[in-house]
Order: C-alpha cells, then sequence, then structure tokens
C-alpha cells in the first residue's frame, strides 16, 4: 500500500557532485523533495568512507532540516583499503567526530526518530578508534584522490584545506 525508495547520499551541494561524480544536487534535491511530497517513503544510506565522511555533518544537519523525515542508516567502505576512514589522520578524524556529534546534539529529537542516532554515533565511535597508520594506503588514497580530481574537473581543495594541506603532504 506504499512505495518506498532507497537510495544513497551523504553529503550536499557541490560536496555530494564530486563525492558521487554525475550527481546534480539540485535535482537529487528536488526530486528527493517531489517523491516524499507524493508520499513515497524515502530512504537515505549514506557510505562512510575517508572521501565522504569530511563534510557528512553538514549532510546531517541538511536532513535534520529539510522538512521531511527521512530514514538515515550508514555503511562503513571497506574496499578499497585505502577508502576506509581509519586511513585519515587522527587529527582529522577527530574534527569529524566532533562536527558530527554536534549536529546530533543541535538535532536530538530528529536523530531519535527510527533509531538514527545509535547509527550515527557508530560513525563517531568508529572515527575515533586506534587505527596502525599505513603509509601505503596513504599514499594510495593521495593517488586516488588526485586522479579523482583531474577526472572530475575539481580543485584539489573541494573537500577543504586541510584535507588538501594532508592529502598534499604525503609523499
Amino acid at each position: 500500500n506504499k512505495i518506498s525508495v532507497a537510495g544513497s547520499v551523504e553529503n550536499i551541494g557541490e560536496t555530494a557532485e564530486f563525492t558521487r561524480h554525475g550527481t546534480r544536487w539540485s535535482d537529487l534535491e528536488h526530486n528527493m523533495k517531489k517523491l516524499i511530497d507524493c508520499g513515497v517513503e524515502l530512504t537515505i544510506s549514506s557510505t562512510i568512507s575517508a572521501l565522504t565522511v569530511i563534510h557528512y555533518d553538514k549532510f546531517l544537519d541538511w536532513i535534520a532540516n529539510c522538512g521531511y523525515k527521512l530514514y538515515n542508516g550508514n555503511n562503513f567502505v571497506t574496499q578499497p583499503k585505502f577508502q576506509h576512514i581509519g586511513v585519515l589522520p587522527l587529527e582529522i578524524r577527530k574534527k569529524c567526530a566532533t562536527r558530527i556529534s554536534k549536529s546530533i546534539a543541535n538535532n536530538q529529537e530528529y536523530f531519535a526518530w527510527k533509531k538514527s542516532k545509535e547509527k550515527l554515533l557508530k560513525v563517531v565511535d568508529a572515527l575515533l578508534l586506534d587505527y596502525d597508520k599505513d603509509l601505503n594506503l596513504q599514499q594510495d588514497l593521495k593517488n586516488f584522490y588526485i586522479q579523482y580530481c583531474q577526472m572530475t574537473g575539481k580543485a584539489e581543495n573541494i573537500l577543504g584545506e586541510e584535507f588538501n594541506s594532508w592529502i598534499q603532504s604525503i609523499d
């Protein structure tokens, strides 16, 4: 008796267009709202990776304030290994965890719906784990990121100056 649609997105605006090459955020946002207005139940699954987690908090703020109830779950990227969040340096992961925690705290009522809060706290916990520093994986991430920026035509600072500085510091 009800239509349900599942999709995957974890960033907004230009960042969504970068991390999901081919996405046009304005179209995606418009179509999501149109589906919900037509009574479609929309489920969003977010893919958490070294690239998508950088601005995940902005997506969480958007989803909590867009005016619609969107179920949000998340999945961690484990392959390729260089895209795992543990490849990021601890200082960047801590900042991401802090921003995500702030988004959860600022939107507690929304994230209590369908137990999204518990799932989001798993992202925070995962960001704060002690991962072995693997310079080969960091180099692989750097190579991928630079090539991906070139392929998509996006500037190498698309994910912010801190991320870009770290990527550029990898030898």
